[in-house]
C-alpha cells in the first residue's frame, strides 16, 4: 500500500473551502483543497476584516466569561474613542492584537501598531504584523490597516 504524500501549500479553512470559486470555474469544488502563500495571504487578510469590522456588544461581565468563544468574536464598539488620544491609539492597538490573536489560529506574534494620519486627524493607520503559518514554516506578514470614523470601520488593505 502507498504512504500518501503531503501537498505543498497549507489546507484552505472550511469556509474558503465551501465558497465556489465562482461563475467562471465549472469544475466541482474539492473538499480537500489547499492554498499557496499568496491564497493563503488573501484569506487571511478577507478573515481579519470580517474579525475587525463584527462588534461584540456583550455586556463587560459577559463577555469576560465569554472570551475566545464565538459568542464574544469581535470587537468592542470603539466609537467613543478619540482618534487624537496617544492614549485611546495604544488601547486600541492592544485591543485589536487580543482579538487577532484569539481569532486569528494561522495568525501567531501579533502585532498592531496604530498611528494617527497627519492628512486627516479623525482617520487612523495602522498595520497588523504577525507570523503566519504556511505548513511547517512561519512566512513573516504585513497587513496595512485604515480606521475611520473612530473604529467604525476597519479596512485592511490588500498587500
Amino acid at each position: 500500500m502507498q504512504e500518501p504524500r503531503p501537498i505543498p501549500g497549507a489546507k484552505s479553512p472550511l469556509f474558503d473551502r465551501l465558497q465556489d470559486e465562482g461563475i467562471q470555474v465549472r469544475q466541482p469544488v474539492s473538499a480537500s483543497r489547499s492554498l499557496n502563500l499568496s491564497a493563503l495571504r488573501e484569506s487571511v487578510r478577507k478573515d481579519l476584516s470580517a474579525l475587525l469590522n463584527t462588534r461584540c456588544n456583550l455586556p463587560e461581565t459577559i463577555r469576560v466569561l465569554a472570551e475566545g468563544t464565538v459568542v464574544a468574536y469581535g470587537v468592542i464598539n470603539m466609537v467613543p474613542m478619540s482618534p487624537s488620544s496617544e492614549i485611546a491609539q495604544t488601547e486600541l492597538a492592544a485591543l485589536l492584537t487580543d482579538a487577532i490573536s484569539r481569532y486569528e489560529p494561522r495568525l501567531r506574534n501579533v502585532k498592531v501598531f496604530i498611528q494617527r494620519d497627519r492628512r486627516d486627524p479623525l482617520v487612523l493607520l495602522g498595520a497588523v504584523q504577525a507570523q503566519l503559518i504556511f505548513g511547517h514554516v512561519m512566512e513573516p506578514v504585513y497587513f496595512p490597516l485604515a480606521i475611520a470614523n473612530s473604529g467604525e470601520r476597519i479596512d485592511v488593505a490588500p498587500v
